[in-house]
């Protein structure tokens, strides 16, 4: 039977207490914990028919564990360096086409390997867009998690990518800072190499997901998002 590995990003909580199994209408689901950048990413397998139903259980069994668990501790010193984003960046990226993408950036940060991660947020037209080119390398054969990108109608798409290496050489963007670079994307001009940073193609996605929306009474206890990951290139 065809089946589906799904992603479920639980911000929030501690790991050591999440119930490893789900069960529910005589099925048994393993779930698979890890830790991404301080926050909780669970994955599981479920049958593709009943992948959407399990999407909505699924996030009513890690809202009850939010509540029960609190929020994690986190180190005083974050392992990369992250630029100040007080209102999100619009940027009018191209793909292979000409075709204008519309994205927002709303995190640029820089991971202790010099890798320069940007969160995109796009609204659900966009995204179709995106899915059905799969844009920013989101190949489906390399996803994990619901993999034809089903996503509600009217809550933005936050994919996280990361900048092709081959650009920051040819760019010299080795030693600038987040900061630095979201100045740079920020004064682009027509014509000039910075507009490799407006291809699509030279961001990888990394992950694909859209916030699961809480109940009154549950929100700002924490927050939950599903989607899917992107398969690392070896």
């Amino acid at each position: 039977m065809l089946s589906q590995r799904l992603l479920i990003t639980v911000h929030g909580c501690s790991e050591r207490k999440l119930s490893p199994v789900f069960e529910g209408r005589g099925h048994r689901i393993r779930i698979r914990c890890s830790i991404v950048n301080n926050f909780i990413r669970m994955e599981c397998a479920v049958d593709a028919s009943t992948i959407m139903n399990y999407r909505f259980k699924l996030s009513l069994l890690l809202i009850a564990t939010l509540l029960t668990v609190g929020p994690i501790v986190m180190a005083a010193d974050t392992p990369h360096s992250e630029a100040d984003l007080s209102t999100p960046l619009t940027l009018q990226m191209h793909d292979v086409s000409s075709n204008t993408v519309t994205a927002q950036v709303v995190a640029i940060k820089r991971e202790p390997s010099g890798t320069f991660i940007v969160n995109l947020h796009v609204s659900p037209e966009t995204w179709e867009h995106i899915n059905e080119y799969e844009l920013f390398h989101t190949e489906r054969n390399r996803r994990v998690g619901d993999i034809e990108g089903r996503f509600e109608p009217d809550i933005p798409i936050e994919i996280e990518t990361a900048l092709d290496q081959l650009v920051v050489d040819s760019l010299q963007l080795t030693d600038t800072s987040p900061e630095e670079l979201a100045a740079r994307l920020a004064s682009i001009q027509p014509n000039t190499l910075d507009m490799f940073l407006l291809y699509v193609q030279s961001w990888i996605a990394r992950t694909v997901t859209q916030e699961v929306p809480l109940p009154p009474e549950l929100q700002g206890k924490g927050s939950i998002s599903a989607g899917f990951r992107m398969e690392r290139a070896d």
